[in-house]
């Protein structure tokens, strides 16, 4: 049986961390993570930034 990972907690460059959101998904799924959550502070307005599904 093998493992699950998940990161719920990370900080893109949106707030206080170093990485931009595409390296962070990139980063993910070089880790095989199932899932992960950007817990950014202050996040842009709901519809602010266009084409973020792209990303995802």
């Amino acid at each position: 049986m093998f493992a699950t990972w998940y990161d719920f907690h990370i900080h893109s460059t949106y707030s206080d961390g170093s990485t931009d959101i595409s390296e962070i998904v990139r980063q993910a799924s070089k880790l095989h993570l199932k899932a992960i959550a950007i817990t950014d502070h202050f996040w842009p307005p709901a519809g602010s930034l266009r084409g973020g599904k792209s990303i995802i």
